[in-house]
């Protein structure tokens, strides 16, 4: 099938939270320059720095390196991630892209204010051959979204975004990675036992990092998510939020700001509504989570509500894979990709 669509344009994949390779180079305690692995595909590599320095997430030294392709533990592979969209993109049997040239990936930090990773998507977009199209998979959507309103340059190049599990409408997720613990991923819930066996200084140095990622309080849900007793219903942005925490809240409602418009290209949405996906949340008179309210169709992450809001399209997908993460590696959201640049 001919990508009529695309023609002599470019492909460029955004992918979601975590899906980037994060490794910090700076210097250590003694003053040493080091190249570390702190975030990415080998597992191992990710518990030991973690474990050790948790505080490592909120260093402003990582750099954000390449797109995750899988996750491994040793010579074991414990998740595709990335890898098999990645493939089709660039395989004869699949689009026959070339990386460089028709196809490009944009691996980015993934815990910054979503704004200023949209305006170093631009210049990504800026220098691609036109067309433009975009494929996202869950926070990279937001991203792409938030480019799309603004910079006026950048969206003239754009001519279609087509998104997998893209969190329009916020997850819950976010809500309870801030209050709770950290549940964005299967990489953090394999990580999270490991850091609950160690004493409680640690888990709170880990909580503290993930307290200081901007990009987390803009996943929050725009809509009413949390339920106090009486039945009173309140906004997540709308709960007590710490001094430390005020910045992070006024960034992600000016993220929602620009997310409230419409872009004016074709957006399709790759979605499933196969699993029960949490979405309200009661919580006391503290704002601590105290249990899960009613549940919604989704991909365990983000419900359907969420991931078709503002889009021009919206594609099902059921059965086997349809968590979250998974849906990159299913061939059938690969074929609706193909048909979208056709």
């Amino acid at each position: 099938m001919p990508l009529n669509k695309l023609g002599s344009g470019s492909l460029i994949f955004v992918p979601g939270i975590m899906g980037t390779e994060l490794r910090f180079r700076g210097r250590d305690s003694k003053g040493v320059k080091r190249d570390d692995l702190v975030w990415g595909e080998d597992f191992g590599a990710t518990l030991m720095a973690l474990t050790r320095r948790p505080e490592l997430l909120a260093s402003p030294d990582l750099v954000a390196t390449t797109v995750i392709r899988e996750i491994r533990f040793g010579n074991f592979n414990m998740r595709k991630v990335y890898g098999p969209l990645l493939d089709f993109c660039t395989s004869q049997p699949g689009l026959a892209l070339t990386e460089g040239q028709s196809f490009f990936t944009f691996p980015y930090d993934w815990r910054l204010d979503l704004t200023k990773t949209a305006m170093l998507l631009a210049t990504l977009v800026q220098r691609a051959p036109t067309p433009v199209f975009i494929v996202t998979h869950s926070m990279g959507g937001l991203v792409t979204r938030i480019l799309l309103n603004l910079s006026a340059s950048a969206a003239e190049r754009f001519r279609g975004v087509f998104e997998i599990a893209c969190p329009v409408g916020g997850s819950s997720k976010a809500f309870t990675t801030l209050r709770v613990r950290p549940s964005l991923g299967p990489v953090v819930n394999w990580l999270w036992p490991f850091l609950f066996r160690l004493k409680h200084d640690m888990r709170a140095r880990f909580m503290n990092a993930v307290g200081n990622m901007a990009s987390i309080y803009q996943l929050l849900p725009q809509e009413k998510i949390l339920c106090q007793s009486g039945g009173c219903q309140r906004a997540a942005l709308d709960a007590f939020w710490g001094p430390r925490d005020q910045c992070m809240v006024q960034a992600a409602q000016n993220a929602h700001d620009h997310l409230a418009t419409v872009p004016a290209i074709p957006i399709q949405s790759a979605y499933s509504p196969q699993l029960a996906t949490e979405w309200l949340l009661n919580v006391d008179e503290y704002w601590n989570v105290v249990g899960s309210g009613q549940k919604a169709q989704g991909d365990g992450t983000i419900t359907s509500a969420s991931a078709v809001g503002k889009s021009t399209d919206n594609v099902a997908f059921h059965g086997s894979r349809a968590e979250h993460t998974r849906l990159c590696s299913r061939t059938d959201v690969h074929e609706a990709l193909r048909t979208f640049l056709s």
